[in-house]
């Protein structure tokens, strides 16, 4: 789970015995959930964190890319031989 990785990423800084106490982290998917888990769980030993496509985590406003395919375009697809670039 999540927090069962958070967790183990906690036990590894630790061992690490990091001269600064505070580590910046990037998480893409469920490693954005695992690194936004130890944040709630360790803020003392968390600098800044960047998520990227973090499962879990959704915005408020459907991005722009969301709103094309639901107005039935998809952007990523193209729709004749002049749109392979």
């Amino acid at each position: 789970s999540p927090a069962t990785q958070a967790a183990r990423l906690h036990e590894l800084l630790l061992s690490l015995k990091l001269k600064a106490p505070v580590v910046d982290m990037v998480g893409n998917s469920m490693g954005g959930m695992i690194i936004a888990e130890h944040a709630l769980n360790h803020p003392e030993h968390t600098g800044r964190i960047i998520l990227m496509n973090a499962a879990g985590v959704s915005s408020p406003e459907p991005s722009t890319l969301n709103k094309a395919i639901e107005a039935g375009s998809n952007p990523f697809f193209a729709k004749d031989l002049a749109g392979f670039h």
